[in-house]
């Protein structure tokens, strides 16, 4: 019976799942915001490779200003591990951003954060990937400093060419090296996956300013080397508020990220949750298995998946079992957001009171259904069987980390500065050459050890040559790549079907593994465990296939019970609804009264208004008459005087006349 670790995972952490009063504080009570469990995952934390790296898809909309980020009170247990902030992202489906949440991370040996960085660019804005670069110790090392190339050829990678030396074996693909006036193209090798670390092949990011060159390092695997959270939608722009900090508290779930993760090559990023519809599929949205099988790119948490589970050849058509059975079956879809978690975990409670899940065939319909996505990180902290332990941060040192968190964006701002510039300073026909940026030390970086941290990771593995001979495809005959199919049954390498490459960029004979050139017994042997590799393979189908009939038949019954309970939920949702509309048409008509008396009362006013404008009016217009009176008045008593003075002015004349006459001459 094959049980995919993605399951046990899941059914882990479902069984430490509570209900949302046992797990803290109320994560879905922020105003203005919306808790995703389905969305992008911070760059910092993981990403795949594009082997040919094209400038990211343009958005009409130009990001907010990053958001003052202080990280919960809970951290992984670590010397080195550090607090890497948030950024935003944008989503298709809400033709908006979204807050991708700060993370816990312990960087890899050797290497600093240059985080991304979204610029301006003809109709709108993209986004410059941010990468884990080497952390070089004076100006003299090759690696100090931000490398940029010119934009390699296509790559020649097509997959192994060569069978694994043993079932544990990682394939590292070939890149274009720069040789100081031309590329060389480098083959791809295999690389013996190690107890608690990864493999990350050298890329190339594009750049505004050409090809950022990130060199090969160890990191640790998904599952330890953090802690990731959950997104978050602003409905509201809450965050614009003087004084407003958010702190990230639903970590994402290890088992259900893997189970659940997504590929969209024109963003260069992992996207995990619900991306099963064929419409995702059609916007470039693709399952991680199948984009690593398409050889349209390098996933490397496949590649360590493939490696670690290289005796089970079931592991990878189990991923993609589980992709087409929920791209078929939308009801068992993971969530989009956390208050959607919430509600299907309670259905699911209610569900498992009438149907018993505990039998391990139900493991696997468990992973189908599988709608825990996160939980938080006081619950977390608080399980006992969890392989990382938590431990709490003081509220000095969260303060410390949120001016970290500030000092990253400014480190951000001076890479976009500095990548601008030379990249206006070029002209536009001018072709790109190499150039080397001297950035400060990122305030994240990894430390130097102590003999409280853990061992140093493993020696590089021993990359073949640079193979001059081989030159890069004509301009004029473009070598596609093909597109990922996820209905198709591959093995990966190292598991009994694989059938190696025939392309050029084999490896040269001296770097073929010793293996390989086994005696005739030995090959007899080889082919006689590959026999009952396929005898074992068909075993595990048909169990499988039982696994699903059980499944299917428990999903039904299930389905029956939520589809009863869903009736009458509606049903009693319908009749709460119908009593508040009447409510609100009651509301509504009291309203609409108050409002007619508001109006009969302002009309009443008015006309008193009038009245007294009238009354103001007559009362002008007698003073304005008795005015008027007055005037005349006392324009008669003027001429009335005047006509007195004149009169005894006459009479003075008259008698001083008549007295002149009468005195003897």
């Amino acid at each position: 019976m094959v049980i995919h670790r993605a399951a046990i995972w899941a059914l882990a952490g479902l069984c430490l799942a509570r209900p949302a009063a046992a797990q803290g504080p109320d994560y879905t009570s922020a105003p203005g915001t919306e808790t995703l469990v389905s969305g992008p995952v911070h760059e910092a934390f993981a990403s795949p490779l594009i082997y040919d790296p094209r400038p990211t898809a343009v958005v009409a909309k130009q990001p907010p200003p990053p958001i003052d980020e202080v990280p919960p009170d809970q951290k992984p247990v670590g010397a080195n591990i550090q607090w890497i902030p948030g950024y935003w992202g944008w989503d298709d489906s809400r033709n908006d951003f979204v807050w991708i949440s700060g993370l816990w991370r312990e960087p890899p040996p050797g290497r600093q954060w240059v985080p991304g960085y979204w610029t301006p660019a003809q109709n709108g804005f993209q986004w410059v990937p941010g990468a884990w670069v080497p952390l070089g110790q004076d100006a003299a090392d090759p690696n100090a400093g931000a490398q940029y190339l010119p934009t390699p050829p296509d790559s020649l990678e097509a997959g192994p060419n060569v069978a694994a030396p043993g079932a544990d074996f990682a394939w590292s693909p070939g890149y274009w090296q720069w040789m100081g006036d031309r590329y060389a193209w480098r083959p791809g090798f295999w690389v013996q996956t190690q107890p608690n670390w990864s493999w990350s092949p050298a890329h190339y990011n594009w750049t505004p300013n050409g090809s950022l060159f990130v060199d090969g390092y160890w990191d640790r695997p998904v599952q330890t080397r953090g802690t990731l959270f959950a997104p978050v939608y602003f409905q509201q722009p809450v965050y614009r508020q003087q004084g407003y900090s958010y702190t990230p508290g639903l970590s994402i779930l290890a088992g259900s990220l893997l189970s659940n993760l997504f590929v969209r090559p024109s963003y260069g990023q992992y996207y995990f949750g619900d991306y099963y519809s064929q419409s995702n599929f059609q916007q470039g949205y693709y399952p991680s298995y199948s984009f690593h099988q398409s050889r349209y790119g390098y996933d490397p948490i496949y590649a360590y998946g493939a490696a670690r589970n290289g005796g089970n050849p079931g592991w990878s058509n189990g991923l993609r079992d589980d992709y087409l059975y929920r791209r078929d079956h939308a009801e068992a879809r993971p969530p989009h957001t956390f208050v959607q978690q919430q509600s299907l975990a309670q259905q699911f409670s209610t569900v498992n009171n009438v149907n018993n899940v505990n039998n391990i065939n139900n493991i696997n319909n468990v992973t189908r259904n599988n709608f825990l996505m996160a939980r938080s990180i006081d619950n977390i902290a608080r399980g006992p069987d969890q392989g990382v332990r938590y431990e709490a941060v003081a509220a000095d040192r969260r303060q410390e980390y949120a001016r970290q968190s500030r000092a990253v964006n400014q480190f951000r701002e001076q890479r976009f500065r500095q990548e601008g510039e030379a990249a206006r300073a070029r002209p536009a026909s001018a072709p790109i050459t190499p150039s080397r940026f001297d950035l400060p030390r990122s305030p994240i970086a990894h430390q130097a050890q102590t003999q409280a941290q853990p061992v140093a990771p493993p020696q590089r593995p021993n990359v073949p040559a640079p193979r001059p001979e081989l030159r890069p495809r004509p301009a004029e005959a473009p070598h596609p790549r093909p597109e990922p199919h996820p209905e198709s049954r591959q093995f990966g390498p190292g598991h009994p079907g694989f059938t190696p490459q025939g392309e050029p960029h084999r490896q040269p004979p001296n770097m073929r593994p010793a293996a390989l050139n086994q005696p005739p017994d030995a090959q007899a042997q080889a082919q006689q465990r590959q026999l009952a590799m396929e005898q074992q393979r068909t075993q595990q189908a048909q169990a499988r296939q039982q696994m699903q009939a059980q499944a299917q038949q428990q999903a039904a019954a299930r389905q029956q019970a939520l589809a009863q309970q869903q009736a009458a939920a509606r049903q009693q949702a319908s009749t709460q609804q119908q009593a508040q509309a009447a409510a609100r048409q009651q509301a509504l008509a009291q309203q609409q009264a108050q409002v007619q008396a508001r109006q009969q009362a302002l009309a009443q006013q008015q006309a008193q208004a009038q009245a007294r404008q009238q009354a103001l009016a007559q009362q002008q217009a007698q003073a304005q008459q008795q005015a008027v009176a007055r005037q005349q008045a006392q324009a008669q008593a003027q001429q009335q005087a005047q006509a007195k003075q004149q009169a005894a002015v006459a009479e003075a004349r008259q008698r001083a006349q008549q007295k002149g006459q009468n005195q003897p001459k």
